[in-house]
């Protein structure tokens, strides 16, 4: 039997044997033998990459997906066309990190080393390795990419506009991999397939911005608390002459928050939040719009098609995707969003400013009461709140509102918030042991005179 070995297209090994032919002369005389047949066998060619061919793949699509968000957040919602440019450059530099067109590394790894000991070189070689798989992106990171690119350019864009766009589908981020050519995912292997899913985990991060929210937290619980206790400012310019009613707040905000579903509609973003329960809640067009999302999201028709395993195209015709009249394109463009979002935040503090109360004025003469009771000063009894069932009702609303503007959990916001008010404990604690300080001095100076 001859074997021959030839390189496939994918660059993959094909072996496969050619079988001998023999005449029919040559079996003459050979009955009550028993001869061995000699079987053509084929071995399958894998159609998945392997080794540096596969990363290349995998940051190829990596790069068609970041293109993809780079060019709907220039197109579609508006943003600067700059923002590409900046995003190219990150993700050169992010290149280079990986080992990637930086030719002076190509250059290293190509030359031979003429030092002898070779333990310090694998050590390098390992470290190096290490450095380069720790670089390789994921798909969180792209809208890193992205984020960098809008600071950069100093660009009004909160980490909430970011968060809030690829929840609701306006740049593509849920189940991006589907935005991958099928030719491609198919020669990718199962872990970079699953590098380009969306990340469901979330960690605790003190950007700017959270670092700012948890401040701007703490500020509302001095001039505006959720209790009931009676607050008085000492002028009316005090910035705590005003009272919110948390009630009313509440109340608009779920107006706010639940606006999109007013209609009979699950709203752009909710169909990931649905759950077993609340399928026995949804009305019929709401059920219509979940599985609509479903069939975008999770099903590739063109995949079925071609790997039916072993289903003949009449069974399938019998299930077919999609239902009647089921328009192609039911989403409203993020422009008409972003306004209608404007307009509706407009109308909400419109509702909450209306409702403000004014706090009566007590000056620092009227501190006593008839009864010889202190008066309530603006940031007296001031709450913390370590865990989320400590929160109040209104509490509760409110931080959830905050976290969820700054892309963020309600946990983490507590820590953020803590770390805040600890910080703030131990600045007034040294500003008081100063203050001290600076009377005795001043005092031991009358003295001496």
């Amino acid at each position: 039997m001859k074997t021959d070995i030839s390189i496939a297209e994918e660059g993959t090994y094909n072996m496969y044997s050619n079988q001998q032919t023999q005449e029919d002369d040559d079996n003459f005389g050979t009955q009550g033998r028993r001869i061995k047949q000699k079987k053509e066998f084929e071995q399958k060619v894998s159609k998945t990459y392997h080794g540096s061919k596969a990363l290349e793949l995998y940051l190829q699509s990596y790069q068609l997906i970041l293109w993809k968000q780079c060019h709907t957040l220039v197109h579609s919602i508006g943003l600067p066309p700059e923002l590409e440019i900046v995003v190219k450059d990150l993700w050169s530099l992010q290149l280079r990190r990986i080992g990637i067109g930086n030719e002076e590394s190509d250059l290293h790894s190509s030359q031979e080393t003429s030092q002898p000991d070779t333990s310090d070189c694998e050590n390098h070689e390992g470290r190096e390795r290490l450095s380069r798989s720790k670089a390789i992106p994921k798909l969180i990171d792209s809208l890193g990419h992205c984020y960098l690119g809008m600071l950069l350019l100093r660009l009004p864009i909160s980490l909430g506009d970011l968060h809030r766009w690829a929840y609701r589908e306006d740049v593509p981020y849920f189940r991006a991999v589907r935005h991958v050519p099928a030719e491609m995912r198919e020669k990718l292997p199962a872990r970079y397939l699953a590098a380009l899913d969306s990340q469901t985990r979330q960690k605790v991060s003190f950007f700017p911005e959270i670092a700012l929210m948890a401040l701007l937290v703490v500020v509302v619980k001095i001039y505006h608390p959720f209790d009931s206790i009676d607050r008085h400012p000492r002028t009316l310019s005090d910035p705590g002459v005003l009272a919110v009613n948390w009630d009313h707040w509440c109340k608009v905000q779920q107006e706010y928050e639940f606006r999109e579903t007013a209609g009979d509609t699950l709203g752009h973003g909710n169909e990931v939040k649905v759950t077993e329960a609340d399928s026995f809640k949804l009305s019929g067009h709401q059920i219509d719009e979940y599985l609509d999302w479903f069939e975008k999201s999770f099903i590739d028709e063109e995949r079925a098609r071609k790997h039916p395993r072993g289903y003949p195209d009449q069974l399938l015709d019998m299930f077919p995707t999609g239902r009647p009249g089921m328009s192609t394109n039911t989403r409203v463009s993020p422009a008409v969003q972003h306004q209608d979002d404007e307009e509706a935040l407009q109308r909400k503090l419109k509702a909450v400013q209306g409702s403000l109360k004014v706090r009566g004025v007590t000056s620092d003469s009227d501190d006593a009461t008839k009864d010889g009771d202190t008066v309530n000063r603006i940031g007296s009894f001031y709450k913390r709140y370590r865990k989320v069932e400590e929160l109040s009702p209104a509490a509760k609303a409110f931080h959830e509102a905050a976290a969820k503007s700054v892309a963020i959990k309600l946990p983490s916001l507590l820590v953020a918030v803590q770390q805040i008010e600890h910080k703030l404990l131990s600045w007034r604690r040294k500003r008081l042991k100063a203050d001290e300080e600076s009377d005795r001095n001043e005092a031991a100076s009358l003295i001496d005179m």
